[in-house]
């Protein structure tokens, strides 16, 4: 499973498909690198040669020679930054889709699971994205031109060659002990920043709440505490930054002054102590760039890993099956299903066995908290299975394409989220045009008619964010209308009427009747009314399932129970 969890074909094999790009940028460099050696040569040329002999002609040919070198440069660093670019950009849009349908449609539930440390992978990726970005494949290809350079330099003198030599032994040292400093840095940085933002996403959906008990400076209280804790273990992070970048800084400098001066006592022409003065500068500043590198690799390496986790999670609503939803009559089987959620210490439901045949319609019945629409969320892959198997036609879920099996089901949860945007696409999800008589139909069937009559601007009318314009009873309406609007032949509900009154409801219910007819439908109810849409009733206590059978019997025996 850890294999699988750290597994970086997402990465390595979208980084492959643009191998071209990087092929042609390490080319580039390559020419960069030997234009920058052209350069050396010419200064020392200059001092050698025709500065002594006042040969100002040969001048003139040179340096024409050298500028067109260093149009060449430019265009190919251009180039270069431009291929680095589209590269980066078509992994960019990839792999942001990959995450973006992992953190919306993901479905395995932890304890403690949470929105914002969801919503901080995306900011996970922005960090491997810039790491990438930063000079990463022009310094690998410019490390071995500094071997060049630095055979250059020996060329001048075998003696002179020590400086720049133990310079890069320096710089080297600092890359690793920063990189080390650094591991457990960015590690604690990160879960102190996916922390922030859980408390953030908290408040955010629970903001009237907040603002009703009067209980802000509690949220303030935690929201300060874990920036001040962001705040201080950020510092540590670029203080161990800074420091090894002024260290780097100075051994730059100090590798030019000591090359200077070494220069003064063994070389004997002042071209080639100023060819081997710059050809030096060369030849470190890759390794200048290394140590910057492995500073920000703990760091991006995290990342790397966060993303590997999402995207790399074997138990997820999205995962593909082979076989499709819409050749199964869609015969139903709960077996020997039991579900614990992480971190919890019983099981939210026991070995369940339950059979739903096509064209039943099952009310699921029990205390809060007895299970109920754990069940139901197991079934649309929402919650991963302890143990056990949910089977339509014999056909286990998981081995069903996900999206055959949607086009099958249509949903209700218990929660009702609408989205900001117009009664017409919260109901479609449809920016094209649609067919206004399919909708007003939907709306009818769900109840929600009667509100859209009211609306001046009817289907156009903006609901605003999560239907806040709506009272909470309109939003269960026409949650139900988007979920009758496709025809699906299975529906499952969670509190089909919650929020309604009762006059609404009964004329919801009359309305649900007749379009629920021949259908599949499993839904929960704490109410007595929707159990005139159901032919059976099952019955779960504690997690388990301790009666299932028709209707009228299960209620019958309810009620002498309760009597």
């Amino acid at each position: 499973m850890m294999q699988q969890q750290f597994s970086g074909a997402w990465f390595w094999s979208e980084l492959k498909k643009q191998k071209k790009y990087y092929k042609y940028a390490a080319l580039a460099s390559l020419l960069a690198n030997i234009f920058a050696f052209v350069v050396s040569m010419f200064s020392m040329v200059v001092y050698d040669r025709i500065l002594p002999n006042s040969a100002t002609e040969s001048l003139i040919s040179l340096l024409a020679g050298v500028v067109l070198i260093l149009v060449l440069d430019y265009v190919v660093r251009q180039i270069r930054s431009q291929l680095l670019d589209v590269a980066g950009k078509k992994i960019d849009v990839i792999i942001s889709e990959k995450l973006f349908k992992e953190i919306i449609l993901k479905a395995k539930i932890t304890a403690g699971s949470n929105s914002g440390a969801s919503a901080s992978i995306v900011r996970e990726f922005d960090v491997l994205k810039e790491f990438l970005a930063s000079a990463t494949i022009t310094t690998f290809v410019d490390i071995p031109f500094s071997l060049l350079f630095l055979f250059m330099i020996y060329l001048f003198s075998s003696q002179l060659v020590i400086v720049p030599v133990v310079s890069i032994f320096l710089l080297l040292i600092i890359g690793v002990i920063s990189h080390q400093m650094m591991k457990s840095s960015s590690k604690t940085i990160q879960g102190l920043t996916h922390s922030k933002q859980s408390i953030m996403f908290e408040c955010l959906g629970a903001k009237e709440t907040i603002n009703c008990l009067g209980k802000d400076d509690f949220f303030i209280s935690k929201w300060n505490v874990a920036s001040d804790k962001q705040s201080d273990q950020s510092t540590k992070s670029k203080d161990i930054s800074n420091t090894a970048t002024n260290w780097v800084n100075f051994i730059t400098q100090f590798n030019q002054v000591a090359l200077i001066s070494s220069g003064v006592l063994v070389a004997s022409l002042t071209g080639s102590l100023v060819a081997a003065t710059l050809m030096a500068g060369r030849a470190i500043a890759p390794f200048s760039q290394v140590v910057n590198l492995l500073t920000r690799f703990s760091q991006a390496l995290e990342s790397y890993r966060s993303i590997s986790r999402v995207l790399n999670s074997g138990d997820t609503a999205n995962s593909k099956g082979s076989v499709d939803a819409n050749s199964l009559n869609s015969e139903i089987l709960f077996q020997e299903v039991t579900i614990q959620y992480d971190g919890a210490k019983k099981s939210t439901v026991e070995s369940v066995t339950l059979e739903i045949r096509t064209g039943d319609r099952v009310a699921i019945l029990g205390k809060t908290g007895s299970g109920k629409t754990t069940l139901l969320r197991s079934l649309l892959g929402l919650v991963p299975l302890k143990s056990g198997s949910i089977k339509i036609d014999g056909i286990d879920i998981r081995d069903i394409d996900r999206s055959s099996f949607l086009d099958r089901f249509g949903v209700l949860l218990q929660e009702t989220h609408l989205f900001k945007d117009t009664v017409a696409k919260n109901i479609t999800f449809n920016d094209e045009l649609i067919d206004g008589s399919e909708i007003n139909d939907a709306c009818h069937k769900s109840g929600f008619s009667e509100v859209l009559q009211k609306m001046p601007e009817g289907l156009s009318t903006e609901i605003g964010e999560n239907g806040g314009k709506l009272s909470g009873g309109q939003r269960r309406l026409l949650a139900l209308a988007r979920m009758l609007y496709e025809k699906k032949s299975h529906y499952i509900m969670d509190e089909p009427t919650n929020g309604l009154d009762p006059s609404t409801e009964n004329l919801v219910i009359e309305r649900l009747l007749p379009s629920l007819e021949g259908k599949t439908v499993i839904f929960v109810t704490h109410r007595p009314a929707p159990l005139r849409l159901a032919t059976m009733i099952a019955v779960i206590d504690q997690g388990r399932l301790v009666d299932y059978g028709p209707r009228d019997e299960i209620l019958r025996k309810l009620q002498q129970n309760s009597g």
